[in-house]
């Protein structure tokens, strides 16, 4: 499956996991609310949330056993939607209301509901490889769905029948975005590729540019010139003019990173983007800077916030779901990598007295907590020694690319 591309690193113990998320939630802080574990479905790894008019009602959809979940109260609890549907699914979208909504996924299967996810309806297809993504412009009946082999596809009558559009390319497209109109639209997918059309697919011009990435997620937050694109590198791009030049406004320190997913909520300054490695990146200013936040869960895959830039909700490997209220809470700030300098590694991790960073015994590291409040500094050797059972991040800017985080435990 083209969503396996990477590795992923799985716990081996599940008590020190559920441990840490008790203690993240237990920390005192006035400002700290950040991300926050709400939900875990059995035996999936979720691909897709979305929030279709409000923070309350929304779905997510995946692999494994859920298919589709649904909640109707900010995510206190979720019910299973999907039954009888065995395809994996990758998208989510309910246009206008949160009654009509599709989702795609593997062997080209797409699925409609006209009730709210009560019933969910297969639509006929005229292909058969994997769909990554789906979006109505506006309303419910103009839509594109992207996926494996360059594949787009178009409905204008709410999915009765699909037809398939020529995207000149047989690379994997993994996103699709139609800012304002069902006429100007974008895709974005491997090979760099980046496709735009401006007359409502009938034709798409290839407007990649001089990148190693293989891009995973396209948004223009407000019309057509102003958008964003990341993927499988460090970088996240931004253009202003349509697409006819990009930017880049993350920097390229680290070779390991990646990212899924990227949402700027109600304008184009306010944003995340998240992927690999139990981080969400935010941005304040279009992009020119970005501060790191912590997240429990190992892969993110989608972030979408419905109505404002402070709740938000995330989803992701080994089925979790998360929430945050206050737009992702506060954090170290940092020229953004993802990652130590290699050969470095501490252990033990999580620990209960102390812990040391191999080969840097001897170096001393300035230790926060998870509001970014500096609570000591520390030999290599002797880390966390007074501190009392937390997350915490170590840094040190002559050794460390990144904070390094730490768990202590009792």
């Amino acid at each position: 499956m083209h969503t396996y591309r990477r590795p992923v690193k799985c716990l081996k113990n599940v008590s020190i996991y559920i441990l840490l998320l008790f203690l993240m939630m237990s920390i005192k802080s006035g400002s700290y609310a950040a991300w926050v574990s709400i939900h875990t479905a059995s035996n999936t790894d979720c691909q897709a949330v979305y929030f279709p008019v409000d923070a309350q009602t929304g779905y997510v959809v995946g692999h494994g056993n859920t298919k589709i979940l649904k909640t109707t109260d900010g995510g206190q609890t979720w019910t299973d939607q999907g039954t009888g549907i065995t395809a994996d699914l990758f998208s989510i979208h309910f246009p206008d209301n949160a009654e009509t909504g599709y989702a795609v996924g593997s062997g080209g299967v797409i699925v409609k509901t006209t009730n709210g996810g009560a019933d969910w309806v297969e639509q006929t297809t005229p292909i058969n490889e994997h769909l990554q993504s789906v979006w109505f412009p506006v309303g419910t009946q103009t839509g594109y769905a992207v996926g494996w082999g360059g594949t787009i596809l178009k409905t204008t009558d709410g999915g009765e029948n699909w037809s398939t559009q020529s995207s000149g390319t047989d690379a994997v497209l993994m996103s699709v975005h139609f800012p304002i109109d069902a006429q100007t639209g974008y895709i974005a997918g491997d090979y760099s590729v980046i496709l735009k059309t401006d007359n409502g697919g009938e034709t798409w011009r290839n407007i990649s540019f001089n990148s190693t990435s293989a891009f995973e997620a396209i948004q223009f937050p407000n019309d057509n010139l102003t958008g964003y694109v990341v993927g499988y590198n460090p970088e996240a791009y931004k253009t202003t003019d349509g697409g006819e030049n990009w930017e880049s406004v993350f920097p390229p320190d680290n070779p390991y990173a990646a990212f899924h997913t990227v949402c700027f909520p109600v304008d184009d300054q306010i944003g995340y983007a998240a992927g690999p490695g139990q981080d969400v990146h935010k941005t304040t200013d279009g992009g020119d800077t970005w501060i790191w936040q912590f997240a429990p869960c190992w892969i993110i895959r989608s972030i979408h916030f419905p109505v404002d830039t402070d709740t938000g909700y995330a989803v992701g490997s080994e089925g979790q779901i998360l929430k945050t209220t206050d737009g992702g809470g506060t954090s170290i700030e940092e020229s953004i990598s993802n990652n130590i300098i290699p050969g470095s590694i501490i252990k033990p991790n999580p620990f209960v007295s102390k812990t040391c960073i191999i080969g840097y015994e001897a170096n001393f590291f300035d230790a926060w907590d998870i509001t970014g409040q500096h609570v000591g500094v520390y030999r290599g050797n002797k880390i966390g020694m007074d501190l009392i059972p937390g997350v915490y991040f170590i840094t040190n800017q002559s050794i460390l690319e990144k904070p390094l985080q730490i768990i202590k435990i009792d």
